[in-house]
C-alpha cells in the first residue's frame, strides 16, 4: 500500500537553506563571469579595429578622455600618442582597451616597451571605426581568458547544488528494498560529487597560493642574477585605497627611469609583492628610503631590459600566502576521504548500509588472514607528504631576508605545527621497522555467544617485544546534532584483555580463543549509530614505538549464520 509522505517544516527549511547557500555560489560566479567576460570580449573586438599610424608624445599632460572611461583607474597603462583618422586628429593614451594592465604590481611588457621609446616615434595604433576617438596601441593577449574557469566553477557548483537539492526526495518515499538496491548508485554519485568539490577547493587554494606566495618567491630568486643599473626616481608614494569593509589598503606607486645598453626605459615596479594590503608602515619606510637615496639603483633583466625592479626582496605580507593552504588541505582531505564521507552521508539519509566486514584473505590451507585497519606504511607515507608540503611552504617564507619580527613570531606557530608533523612522520617511520604480525582466524565471522580461534606469528626480531597483550574491544559511535553542528561520540561497551604474556616463545607465535559476550550487540552500521568490534595486538618495546595494530572482526547477531543470511532475513517494509 502506497503511503502519503509529507515533508515537515524542518525539511523544507533545510532544503531552503541549502538552495540559498548554493544560489550565493551561483550568483557570485555569474556576476564575476559577466564582468570578466565583458573585458575579454572588449579586448577581442579590438582585433577588428582599423590600423592607423600614430606618434608617441612621451609622458605628457592630462588628456581628454571619453565619457565612458573611468579616470580613477590608476592601474591602466598610459602611453600618450597622437593619430589621425578620416581627417581628424585625436590624442589618446590607452595601450589596451580594458582592465588593469598590472599583474602582481608590474606593468605589462607592452607598456614598458612603449614608454621606453622617445617622443616622436612612429608606431601603429588601432582605431574603433564606430567611435574614432577610441584607439589602442596594442591588442591585449587573450591568454588571461582562462581565468573564466574559476567563476565558471562557482557557477557550476551553485547551479548543480541547488538543482540536486530541489530534485532530492525524502528517503522514506521508497520502500526499503528499493532503497537498498539504489544505495550503491547513491554512494557512487556522492563520491564523485565530493571529489569534484574537493578538487575545486584544492585548485583554488593552490592557484591563490601560487599567485601570492610561490610565484613572487621564484621571481625574487631569479632576480638575483639581474644587473644593477643606476636609475632616477621620478615619483614615489604610498597609494591608499578604500576597502570593501571600510578599511584601507596600501601599495607602493613608483615611477623611475634608467638606461640599459644605450636605450632608455621607464619602470614602475618596486618589488615582487603581490599588490596591496593593510600593511602601511613598511611601505612608508620604503618610499622614504627611495626619496632619501642619493644614488638609487634598480635591477634589470639582461634578457629583457624592459623588465626591472627596485627591490629584490619580498614584502612583509608574503606570509599571507599560508592562508590559502587551508583550502588546499580541506580540498585534499575531502578528495581523499570522499568514499568514506559518501558512505556516512548515505547512511544519514536512511539508506541501509551493509554490515561492515573485516578485511580477510582466505588461505589455501584453511583459515582467514585478518588485515589491520591501518597500514603503518600508508600512515607513514601520508604523514610524510603532509609534513613535506607544509614545511616546504612555511620555511620558504620564514627564511626570506629582511622580514620584520612580528611576522616571524606569527610564523613560529606554523613552524611548530610543521615540526609536530615531522615528529609524527618519524614515529610512523620507526614503527615500520617493528616486528610485523600475521593474524589468522578459523572463521570469517562469528556470532554473539560463540568463539573465534586466532593464531598470530611475528616476522622480525621479536626479542625486542617485552610484553604482548591481546585485547577484544567493541565500540559504539553515535552521531547527533548539537545546535547547528554535527558531533560523534565514541564509547566502549566491551574492552577486555583476553591474553597477555612475557614469554619470548609465546610472543613470537601463539594462539587464543575469544568468546563474544552473548548479551552484547553485533556489528552494525546505520544512519546515526555504528558498532565496531576489533582485536588489538599490543606489544611493548622499550625506547621505541610500540606494536599497536587493530584488526576489525565481524560479529553477527544470534539469529544469523552468516552475513548473507542476515541480509535475506531482513523484512521489507
Amino acid at each position: 500500500m502506497q503511503r502519503n509522505i509529507k515533508i515537515g517544516a524542518g525539511g523544507l527549511a533545510a532544503k531552503g537553506c541549502g538552495v540559498l547557500f548554493f544560489s550565493v555560489f551561483a550568483l557570485v560566479g555569474a556576476l564575476t563571469m559577466y564582468f570578466f567576460a565583458g573585458s575579454v570580449l572588449g579586448d577581442f573586438k579590438t582585433r577588428s579595429w582599423v590600423s592607423a599610424e600614430a606618434e608617441l608624445l612621451g609622458q605628457s599632460e592630462n588628456l581628454e578622455r571619453p565619457a565612458n572611461e573611468q579616470t580613477s583607474d590608476s592601474d591602466r597603462e598610459r602611453v600618450p600618442f597622437r593619430y589621425t583618422y578620416e581627417g581628424r586628429t585625436y590624442i589618446r593614451d590607452t595601450v589596451t582597451l580594458s582592465g588593469s594592465m598590472k599583474v602582481n604590481g608590474r606593468s605589462s611588457e607592452s607598456g614598458h616597451r612603449l614608454r621606453g621609446l622617445p617622443a616622436g616615434t612612429k608606431v601603429k595604433c588601432y582605431v574603433n571605426p564606430d567611435k574614432p576617438d577610441e584607439a589602442v596601441l596594442e591588442h591585449r593577449s587573450l591568454t588571461y581568458a582562462w581565468f573564466l574557469l574559476l567563476p565558471g566553477v562557482f557557477l557550476l557548483v551553485g547551479v548543480g547544488g541547488a538543482f540536486f537539492i530541489l530534485r532530492a526526495k525524502p528517503a522514506d518515499m521508497k520502500p526499503v528494498s528499493a532503497r537498498h538496491g539504489a544505495s550503491a548508485g547513491n554512494v557512487k554519485s556522492g563520491v564523485w560529487t565530493l571529489r569534484f568539490l574537493g578538487l575545486v577547493f584544492a585548485l583554488i587554494g593552490g592557484a591563490v597560493t601560487w599567485a601570492i606566495a610561490v610565484n613572487p618567491m621564484l621571481e625574487a630568486r631569479a632576480a638575483r642574477s639581474w644587473r644593477e643599473v643606476p636609475c632616477e626616481i621620478q615619483s614615489a608614494r604610498v597609494q591608499s585605497q578604500r576597502g570593501s569593509k571600510g578599511g584601507s589598503t596600501y601599495r607602493i606607486e613608483v615611477v623611475y627611469h634608467y638606461e640599459f645598453d644605450g636605450r632608455k626605459f621607464a619602470g614602475d615596479r618596486y618589488n615582487f609583492d603581490s599588490g596591496s594590503s593593510s600593511s602601511r608602515q613598511w611601505r612608508e619606510d620604503a618610499v622614504q628610503r627611495l626619496k632619501n637615496e642619493p644614488n638609487p639603483i634598480c635591477y634589470v633583466n639582461p634578457d629583457e631590459p624592459s623588465e626591472s625592479v627596485l627591490s629584490r626582496e619580498l614584502g612583509n605580507d608574503a606570509w599571507f600566502g599560508l592562508i590559502p593552504l587551508v583550502f588546499v588541505i580541506v580540498g585534499g582531505a575531502m578528495f581523499l576521504s570522499a568514499r568514506k564521507l559518501a558512505g556516512k552521508s548515505a547512511g544519514a539519509r536512511g539508506v541501509p548500509m551493509p554490515m561492515p566486514q573485516q578485511r580477510v584473505v582466505s588461505l589455501a590451507h584453511g583459515g582467514f588472514e585478518l588485515k589491520p585497519a591501518t597500514s603503518p606504511k600508508a600512515a607513514c607515507a601520508g604523514m610524510g607528504c603532509v609534513a613535506l608540503f607544509w614545511n616546504g611552504i612555511v620555511w620558504a617564507i620564514f627564511l626570506q631576508p629582511n622580514m620584520p619580527t612580528a611576522p616571524r613570531i606569527f610564523l613560529m606557530i606554523f613552524i611548530l605545527i610543521g615540526l609536530g608533523l615531522f615528529g609524527g612522520f618519524g614515529y610512523f617511520l620507526l614503527s615500520m621497522f617493528n616486528p610485523k604480525p600475521t593474524l589468522v582466524a578459523d572463521v570469517d565471522s562469528v556470532q554473539l555467544g560463540q568463539s573465534i580461534h586466532l593464531k598470530w606469528r611475528f616476522d622480525g626480531n621479536t626479542t625486542r617485544i617485552s610484553h604482548l597483550e591481546v585485547l577484544l574491544s567493541a565500540k559504539e559511535s553515535a552521531t547527533y546534532r548539537r545546535g547547528t553542528n554535527t558531533a560523534t561520540d565514541h564509547s566502549f561497551f566491551v574492552h577486555e584483555k583476553v591474553f597477555e604474556t612475557r614469554d619470548r616463545v609465546s610472543i613470537a607465535a601463539g594462539s587464543v580463543t575469544l568468546t563474544i559476550p552473548a548479551d552484547s550487540m553485533h556489528s552494525f552500521e546505520g544512519a546515526n549509530n555504528k558498532i565496531t568490534w576489533t582485536v588489538t595486538l599490543h606489544g611493548d618495546i622499550a625506547k621505541w614505538p610500540d606494536v599497536n595494530l587493530e584488526f576489525p572482526i565481524t560479529v553477527l547477531p544470534h539469529s544469523a549464520g552468516s552475513a548473507s543470511a542476515q541480509t535475506e532475513a531482513e523484512p521489507a517494509t
